[in-house]
């Protein structure tokens, strides 16, 4: 018996990590961080993305990547705030160490006692 279990362990494992469906799997995951970048560049309400994958998949209708996208607000939020939003601080992080820089900070409650500090850093980045 164990050496049956294992072996359909195995065939199940070898259909699961096919090259084609890792392919697409990748492809779909690139997706998913464009069209998070997208809304984060845009500045676009992040409830945009409930309804952009059933827009691409209607009109990218023969693409298997469009089919497969399944970005939503909580996957956009997700990725801008632990992916995109991480490598934006490490490379502000590096260039602000050979530049001069200046901060402006302002503070606020609003009406529900919710206290906010905004930090901005201005700098100068003579590569672009």
């Amino acid at each position: 018996k164990k050496k049956q279990i294992r072996k359909k362990t195995a065939e199940f494992s070898i259909v699961k990590t096919g090259k084609e469906r890792t392919n697409l799997d990748v492809a779909t995951k690139g997706a998913d961080l464009y069209i998070s970048a997208f809304v984060t560049e845009h500045n676009l309400p992040f409830t945009v993305t409930e309804h952009i994958p059933q827009l691409l998949s209607k009109v990218c209708c023969d693409s298997e990547i469009a089919k497969k996208i399944k970005c939503s607000r909580t996957k956009t939020t997700s990725i801008v705030k632990n992916v995109i939003g991480k490598l934006s601080s490490q490379n502000a992080h590096e260039i602000l160490k050979s530049v001069k820089f200046s901060l402006i900070i302002d503070e606020s409650t609003d009406l529900s006692t919710t206290k906010h500090l905004v930090i901005i850093c201005r700098y100068f980045d003579g590569k672009q």
